[in-house]
This record gives C-alpha cells, structure tokens and sequence, in this order.
C-alpha cells in the first residue's frame, strides 16, 4: 500500500500507511471521542424537552464540543436510540411503521454543533442487539420495515458533509 500523505486534519501524530481513511477526498486520521448520550434515550427525539434541540443540552453538548475540538478531536462517535428505541413507531406486531419527527430537530441541532466546531458525526443507532425487539433481527418483514423505516433519516442527511457514518449496533 502507498504510504499516507501528511494532511491538515488536527492531530497528526501518524503518517503510517493504514493509518488513515479517504472521505471527502483527503486522507484523514480519525481522533475520536465517544459521547454515548447526554439525555439517556431522549438525545434524538425528545426535542425541546430534553432533546439536542433543547437549549440546556445544546449548551452542554457545545461545551464538549468545543472541549473536544481543542484537544484534537474532529470525530464524535454519538448513540442515536439508545435502550428502548421509542422513537420507532410499530404496528401491533412490533413491526417498525415510522419515525417520531421531533427527532429531526435533535439531529439537525447535533449537525449544526458539528458544523461549528469542525466535527464529524458517527451515528450509533442502536446501543445493542438485545435492546431492539428480537423480531428486527428474526423476521424478514421487519427488519425490511425497520430499514424502510430508517430510510427518510439516512436520505435526509446523506449529502451532509457532518455524517461521517451511521452504525447499526455498538
């Protein structure tokens, strides 16, 4: 493999081959940090109230972003629907049928955030396999429901230079 070019991303402490990703045409060394959640389960949904879009946790989450943007990081690694994920609406069945939308105020908040502070996103959506419904895993027609279900949240913020990547589990 080619050895890595050296680049502008913050943090340079290697140049190694393999030590760096190609996004967005430049060669990136990631130096990340884990923010599991602020609001256990209401980061992404929860809106005004406790959501990312409240302001009390904008400010909190600003200040560990710019915390975080000081000491190098310029990647974020943030859980999505931890636990419960009530923020996917289901038939009877369990099966997924649609996204609570005061989740899109928390996400664009979370961007922004982002955006100011020169910082990548990493979405995990789910915190395990044993906290989603076992039939998301099991049965065909849900987890086809699930990623239909999930689709307006992926397409939303595919052009967003912010999203680095989306995980299905942590």
């Amino acid at each position: 493999a080619p050895a890595a070019t050296p680049t502008q991303s913050p943090s340079s402490p290697s140049t190694t081959a393999g030590s760096r990703i190609t996004w967005q045409g430049k060669q990136w060394y990631l130096n990340g940090a884990n923010l599991p959640w602020y609001n256990w389960g209401c980061d992404f949904g929860c809106g005004s109230g406790s959501g990312a879009s409240s302001a009390a946790s904008k400010a909190a989450i600003e200040s560990a972003f710019s915390g975080a943007k000081a000491n190098g990081v310029n990647v974020v690694r943030w859980w999505v629907f931890p636990g419960d994920p009530w923020q996917i609406t289901r038939d009877t069945s369990g099966k997924p049928t649609g996204l609570n939308s005061a989740i899109y105020a928390d996400f664009d908040a979370a961007v922004a955030l982002a955006a100011k502070y020169d910082i990548y996103l990493d979405f995990v959506l789910f915190n395990a396999p044993s906290a989603v419904p076992q039939s998301w895993l099991t049965d065909s027609n849900h987890r086809s429901a699930l990623a239909t279900t999930l689709g307006p949240l992926f397409s939303r913020y595919a052009n967003n230079p912010r999203v680095m990547t989306w995980e299905v589990f942590n």
